[in-house]
């Protein structure tokens, strides 16, 4: 049967679950452990990376085009609609027409992340942190370790600007950060902020170990004192007298290379 077969045209749909897909209803995902995706790319390496689908709407020229895997998904329903009636619903104009609900991959415990690790703390913008996942992914680091108070590389806005570069990551949404930095250093992982500071150490003059957490921070304060007070070491980047500081998306790709560029990967 193609998967045209499959479709259950939004007409049919319960309210409900149209209520799903809107934007403007994150908390009630998160309550269940689903998360949003959108954008045909992102949803793709959803499914490549084992993510279990709970339903997908999208246009039907965009569902026939994945075809071949779409038609492979189980206890998914796929609704089909008019971009105008998924911008409805949604409350958003998709540029790509798929959107999708998934189970939340599961959070990591600490003990998982054994390597080298790249820390959030207070990273509040949702594009900075699909950024700086898409970076770790880029450069080698398969570890995000993510405070409380720092946006969830899963609300879909990080999951469509880290490409899906997020599903790969081993990733820790942290209860307690503190506690866990602590456990870190017991586990004798050294532990580095980069921020701006009188006393940090120009970034291309330390020698990062294989069991190195480096943490940024937050997008005005950064990193915050009772964190680097945990830290054996502070780094910084030097700029050009003519700007003070970076983007902390950008600063982490800095250094996430010049790690990399060490590791000799």
């Amino acid at each position: 049967m193609s998967l045209s077969g499959f479709f259950i045209k939004i007409k049919d749909c319960p309210q409900n679950v149209l209520n799903s897909f809107s934007l403007r209803r994150y908390e009630p995902l998160r309550q269940k452990g689903e998360i949003l995706l959108d954008s045909e790319k992102v949803i793709r390496r959803a499914f490549v990376h084992g993510l279990k689908f709970r339903a997908i709407l999208g246009t039907e020229s965009h569902l026939i085009r994945h075809e071949s895997w779409l038609s492979a998904l189980d206890s998914c329903d796929i609704y089909c609609a008019k971009e105008s009636e998924i911008a409805e619903i949604t409350g958003h104009r998709l540029h790509q027409g798929m959107i999708a609900r998934a189970v939340k991959p599961r959070n990591r415990d600490l003990g998982e992340l054994d390597g080298p690790i790249l820390g959030l703390n207070a990273v509040l913008d949702a594009q900075n942190v699909g950024i700086i996942a898409r970076s770790c992914l880029a450069f080698g680091i398969s570890h995000l370790l993510v405070d409380e108070t720092s946006c969830s590389p899963y609300v879909r806005r990080s999951l469509r600007v880290s490409m899906g570069s997020v599903f790969p990551l081993n990733i820790r949404e942290s209860p307690n950060f503190l506690d866990d930095l602590r456990v870190l250093r017991e586990k004798s992982y050294d532990i580095i902020s980069l921020e701006l500071s009188q006393d940090a150490l120009p970034l291309p003059q330390h020698q990062f170990s294989d069991r190195s957490l480096l943490i940024v921070g937050n997008e005005d304060q950064g990193v915050s004192s009772t964190i680097s007070e945990l830290c054996h070491h502070k780094l910084m980047i030097r700029m050009s007298k003519n700007i003070d500081s970076l983007n902390v998306a950008q600063a982490a790709t800095i250094a996430l290379y010049a790690w990399q560029q060490q590791r000799g990967q």
